[in-house]
């Protein structure tokens, strides 16, 4: 008599079922944990982006050569704040750089101060100059909405 040895290969339906409960449960738990990494990673950017954008308005104290400011901003070039964001990248009607200007040190728009790609936050929102000095993001919901998610930076 020959004895037959019935080998089984493969899963049964209750070690699948447990496969699948424990990636379920790893999904339940990993899955905020990567929106919220994506959202702070949108925060980040939008602070990054608005402190470009007060530093193209402000300038930057610290460049300087020869004892003369070699980054000025729109602010130091300009004489004024920007009306909007389109006035850091695109000249439209203010007068063009003269050096001669305000007693030699130079006057007028020498930009641009930003890259026309700069103007928008991370969710896609235009960033606001407001006539108070400030730049302001309205956040995830677009909605100036006074506060709540919205990113307010003062220069």
């Amino acid at each position: 008599m020959i004895n037959e040895i019935k080998k089984d290969f493969g899963f049964t339906i209750i070690e699948l079922v447990i496969v699948i409960v424990i990636l379920g449960l790893i999904s339940a738990y990993a899955a905020p944990k990567m929106i919220d990494m994506v959202n702070d990673a949108r925060l980040n950017s939008t602070k990054d982006e608005m402190m470009k954008i007060k530093l193209a308005i402000v300038g930057d104290a610290t460049a300087v050569s020869g004892g003369v400011a070699t980054f000025r901003g729109f602010l130091g070039d300009v004489g004024r704040p920007p009306n909007n964001i389109s006035e850091l990248y695109s000249q439209g009607g203010i007068p063009s750089w003269d050096r001669t200007a305000n007693n030699g040190l130079g006057a007028g728009w020498n930009g641009p101060y930003i890259q026309a790609d700069e103007y928008d936050d991370a969710w896609g929102n235009p960033y606001v100059l407001k006539s108070d000095t400030t730049i302001v993001s309205y956040g995830p919901n677009g909605v100036d909405d006074g506060g709540g998610d919205d990113i307010i930076l003062r220069y």
